[in-house]
């Protein structure tokens, strides 16, 4: 849009903003504005965009009637139009006496009137303004002012104005690619000179404009290049992508004159004044898709993508149209359209608080879900509209910043870890020491974190008999070395696309709460506090912090390389440091707010909560050759660890969500409470709060986190309401157990799982006793019935006998009770095969394949036919790696893992059911996959209907679930199915990663059966003690890098737990 109205001046006596709803005019257009008085007839200069509002500056230039030497005063022939004293002007005359021409740049001192300035000249020594020096010799003088901003005297009142963009003078195409070609050597990018002829074979075509999607640049005016209306995608006036077949690249050019920050960037490139297209980024590819290099815009580059955008069929017209209407203002649609763009972010930048805390970006997700499916339920087409949005997961994961699963060495926390853990944080965001406590313990350390590089400084403490100048000896030995350690950290950091200053020089001091000042460098721009890519921050075993990109590559703490460039430079290291940062600020009282951009602070008194912030930080301390201490320090934000003093007050809101959801990925809900258990107590207020779930409640843990909850959940105050197939967790926790029946009816017992076992046991007997005793009876009278046939004299005695039984019928007889089902699964028996059969010798892995990350170390074991192995150890030691390690899924970085030629491993894990086709039944899917039969000791044998139906009977897969489709099937019989699959590979070895975690009692129980009657080998990994205790003849403790026997049963390996759960407890 070229022209539009002007709504609104606001004046003050720095300058003049002036809104206009709709412009797109980007920082260092130029524009006429017609219709405002004082504004008229002239060019000004838009700066500052904050959405509909702008300021304006002018370039100023008047000719000199005379100057006073004494008074420094300079009167102009004209008004000089200077609005005020913090601008800057050239003076630029003839000495008459020296016969040259002669240009000084001033302060205004003052504004006399308006056509009198006195000038001024900064002392670096006084640090103060002196009057200007002037010469009387001095003729033919003009005074100049660049960008000066521009003030009037109307303010606050709507006018009928209008502001229009100028279309700026051509410029040739020579001129242009100087520039470019001086940019682009200046950020050291290699470019062909410009006799060189293009060696691109290949030519790059533009892709269609309203597809593409320009993100967040370190040039703020840069975003949304392209920008969205309700026809697609309109190219911003100045801003441009074109190929540059000279330059052999994309470009991406802003035909703007240079303000801040591209002004800063030149200056600091040493690049000339140059008032035509700017060249911002570059992309050295055919594709322009992916993250652009900065040029003259400030780092880091933006990242282009293609626009997704979701579509619908119309019913009545059979078109394509987008899924969100201009007419329609519901937030859900809304939300879809950016659904994959939705920023939910916030924190704290420079004190105040911006956009959403963790807590309350969750509470949208979970409204919008809700909303979603309300939306789905009463119309048919947005059900499939809207089916790939309604992954409740996924949308927990984007407002929550959490990333998709990276492995077992970075662990991403689950869903409910991660709001039990920001539940916790949200309820000590005051206490600012008992949050950094948190972090040291299992709930935050077994998980990798978002985290965002929010600063990266140098620092030197000031000596006492030194000013603050940022001219004196600190700051200059800061500025000695800032250039080495921003080259060397670009590279360390190279993952990352931050925000690098061009040329970092010494900026300020700061004090610290003991009074000691120092000279600060910074090597990041702000904007990385609030826009900086977004990595993953952990703790090692030892508790050291340490971060990664998103990709996965380990980036922090610094490696010893980098430790030695910087000695090359002669810089010693002093110490090394790493902890955990909490920045807070306290509640204000409530005031006008200023007008903001954002949605959700606007109206919202943000400005006036109080809030806390976590961060990690790392720190080097170096020493140069002169003494002098300078500390690097590095801080990463914590992206979900954010709260405000209003969040504590949603916690309530969001349990509702949890308990309705229907959605796997928020449950079990009682599971991964390893260090959370002050925040389960958070979520769990009130006298009674329900909790189900339709997998196991301790799915997935290992079994110090299951002692650690049992523990807990053991003095737990309140109500709760669980399912478990854990005969161990119930027993430590349960009071009463709700047996639901085959009736479908519900039958509460006292006491734990034992308790109930026992009694139900025994009332069955008694049930049962008492059954057989009526039905006895009951056979007996009518026994005597039938024998007294048609004799009048004996049908008085039977009439009497048929009362009987009549009234024990109508006084309730005893039902038969209904034993829970029984299953035999089996593995069949395979050939033996001479040890050993798998061999570990000198073992060593890491998945990073560097030493220092090795998970295990000089392993040396085996397993042969006869072992009964169970793995247990911590979450994170790394059972399900040593396993993988066995299957050759992984290779080891050192050693080898020797196995028999003829060795077949029947192999289970929580990944299992994806090699089942879920549209097939169970007996179709075994007919297609073995057409030619099963191996078995005797060699092939081809199988019948009745002979797999006899298989699947034995796994408890019976009646009609034989020929039902598998997706219609609970997780329980996937996994039965899964075991069969297992058996039918006629295994040597079974090798069991968390079996049970879909099982009920009963199979668990036919599942132990089976491993103790198989004759192969097997290894398992189970938190289920009871399993274990029936299985295994070796317990393998897995931790610190290596296994190890543990001598003992896995009874006293659980009372070893418990007394060190028992010591935390204590502490």
């Amino acid at each position: 849009m070229s022209s539009v109205k002007i709504a609104n001046v606001e004046s003050h006596r720095y300058g003049t903003m002036l809104t206009a709803p709709g412009h797109n005019f980007a920082t260092g257009a130029q524009i006429l504005v017609e219709g405002v008085s004082g504004l008229e007839t002239e060019t000004f200069i838009v700066d500052d965009v904050v959405g509909s509002k702008f300021s304006i500056r002018r370039n100023i230039c008047v000719d000199i009637a005379s100057m006073d030497p004494e008074t420094s005063i300079v009167q102009t022939t004209c008004p000089h139009r200077i609005g005020n004293t913090a601008a800057c002007v050239v003076l630029q005359a003839f000495d008459t006496v020296a016969q040259v021409h002669v240009k000084q740049i001033y302060e205004i001192g003052e504004i006399v009137d308006d056509c009198s300035l006195r000038l001024g000249s900064w002392c670096d020594v006084s640090k103060v303004v002196l009057p200007a020096s002037l010469s009387a010799n001095l003729a033919r003088g003009t005074l100049s002012c660049e960008r000066c901003s521009v003030v009037v005297e109307r303010s606050g009142s709507a006018v009928p104005g209008v502001a229009t963009l100028v279309n700026r003078p051509h410029r040739s195409k020579d001129s242009c690619l100087r520039d470019w070609r001086g940019g682009l050597r200046a950020r050291a990018i290699d470019v062909p000179e410009a006799t060189q002829p293009a060696t691109q074979h290949l030519r790059a075509t533009t892709p269609d404009i309203s597809v593409l999607r320009v993100g967040q640049a370190g040039w703020n005016q840069c975003n949304g290049i392209f920008h969205r209306s309700t026809m697609g995608f309109q190219n911003g006036p100045l801003l441009s992508i074109v190929y540059s077949e000279e330059l052999s690249m994309w470009c991406l050019l802003a035909d703007v004159l240079p303000l801040h920050p591209l002004l800063c960037q030149r200056r600091a490139l040493n690049l000339p004044d140059w008032d035509g297209p700017q060249l911002l980024y570059v992309r050295r590819d055919l594709s322009l898709l992916g993250r652009w290099e900065p040029v003259v815009g400030p780092a880091p580059g933006p990242l282009v993508q293609v626009y997704k955008e979701t579509r619908i069929v119309q019913v009545s017209s059979n078109q394509l149209s987008p899924i969100v209407e201009p007419t329609v203002g519901s937030s859900v649609l809304d939300f879809l359209l950016n659904y994959t763009e939705a920023d939910w972010r916030g924190g704290l930048c420079h004190g105040s608080v911006w956009g959403l805390s963790a807590l309350e970006a969750m509470l949208l997700a979970l409204e919008l879900w809700s909303q979603m499916h309300a939306c789905a339920a009463v119309c048919r087409p947005w059900q499939e509209a809207l089916k790939p949005h309604r992954s409740l997961k996924q949308i927990c994961r984007h407002a929550l910043q959490l990333p998709l699963e990276l492995g077992s060495n970075l662990p991403v926390p689950p869903i409910l870890s991660a709001v039990i853990a920001i539940a916790t944080f949200t309820s000590l965001w005051r206490e600012q020491h008992l949050v950094i406590q948190k972090f040291s313990q299992p709930a935050f350390r077994r998980y990798v974190w978002p985290a965002r590089v929010s600063r990266i400084e140098l620092a030197s403490e000031l000596p006492s008999d030194e000013d603050g100048s940022l001219d004196g000896p600190t700051a200059a030995v800061l500025d000695r070395y800032a250039g080495t350690f921003s080259s060397l950290l670009q590279q360390v950091l190279k993952d990352l696309p931050l925000p690098w200053t061009t040329t970092p020089r010494t900026a300020g001091m700061a004090t610290d709460g003991d009074g000691h000042r120092f000279a600060c460098c910074d090597l990041l721009e702000g904007i990385a506090e609030q826009e900086g890519p977004v990595g993953l921050l952990g703790m090692d075993s030892e508790g050291a912090i340490e971060f990664w990109s998103a990709e996965g590559v380990k980036l922090l703490p610094h490696s010893d390389s980098m430790l030695q460039t910087l000695a090359s430079s002669g810089l010693t290291l002093a110490s090394r440091s790493h902890g955990w940062l909490c920045h807070g600020v306290e509640p204000q009282p409530h005031q006008t707010e200023p007008s903001c951009l954002c949605p959700i602070c606007a109206g919202d008194g943000r400005r006036c909560l109080g809030a806390s912030q976590v961060a990690g930080a790392q720190k080097l301390e170096l020493c140069d050759p002169a003494g002098t201490k300078i500390e690097l320090q590095i801080e990463m934000t914590l992206l979900p660890f954010f709260a405000t003093s209003k969040d504590p007050s949603l916690v309530h809101k969001i349990l509702p969500f949890l308990l309705m959801s229907v959605d796997s990925s928020l449950q079990p809900l009682l599971q991964q409470l390893v260090g959370e258990l002050e925040a389960l107590a958070l979520l769990h207020q009130g006298s009674a709060e329900a909790r189900d779930s339709d997998d196991t409640s301790s799915e997935g843990q290992g079994q110090v986190a299951l002692s650690e909850s049992r523990e807990y959940l053991s003095r737990y105050p309140n109500t709760l309401l669980f399912t478990s197939h854990s005969e161990d967790f119930m027993n430590g926790v349960c009071t009463n157990i709700m047996q639901l029946t085959q009736k479908g009816t519900l039958v509460v017992w006292g006491g734990n799982y034992d308790q109930y076992h026992k009694t139900r046991t025994e009332v069955e007997k008694n049930q049962l006793t008492k059954y057989k005793k009526e039905q006895d009876d009951i056979k007996h009278l009518q026994e005597f019935i039938r024998s007294c046939g048609t004799y009048a004299n004996l049908r008085v005695q039977a009439e009497s006998k048929q009362k009987i039984i009549d009234k024990m019928v109508e006084a309730g007889l005893t039902e038969k009770p209904m034993p829970d089902p029984t299953y035999e699964f089996s593995f069949p028996d395979s050939e033996k095969i001479s040890p050993p059969v798998m061999a570990f010798a000198g073992v060593s892995f890491s998945y990073s394949g560097k030493k220092e990350d090795h998970l295990y170390e000089k392993l040396e074991l085996g397993v042969d036919l006869d072992s009964r192995i169970a793995l247990v150890g911590p979450n994170g030691a790394g059972k399900s790696t040593l396993l993988k390690l066995m299957l050759q899924q992984i290779e080891p970085t050192e050693g080898e893992v020797k196995r028999s030629g003829k060795l077949r491993i029947g192999h289970y894990n929580q990944h299992s059911e994806a090699v089942l086709d879920l549209e097939a039944s169970p007996l179709q899917f075994l007919k297609d996959l073995y057409p030619e039969g099963i191996v078995t000791t005797a060699g092939k044998k081809k199988m019948e209907d009745p002979e797999w139906r006899g298989k699947l009977g034995s796994f408890g897969i019976t009646g009609d679930f034989q020929t039902r489709k598998m997706k219609t099937m609970s997780d329980g019989y996937r996994t039965r199915m899964v075991m069969l699959l297992m058996a039918l590979v006629n295994p040597h070895v079974l090798l069991l990663d968390e079996p049970t975690n879909h099982l009920d009692m009963q199979c668990i129980d036919a599942l132990a059966g089976a491993i103790n009657k198989f004759s192969g080998g097997v290894v398992l990994v189970s938190h289920d003690f009871r399993l274990i205790s029936q299985v295994a003849k070796e317990i393998w403790v897995c931790d610190k890098k290596t296994v190890a026997k543990w001598e003992g049963d896995i009874q006293s390996y659980k009372k070893h737990l418990k007394k060190e759960v028992m010591k935390k407890f204590k502490a």
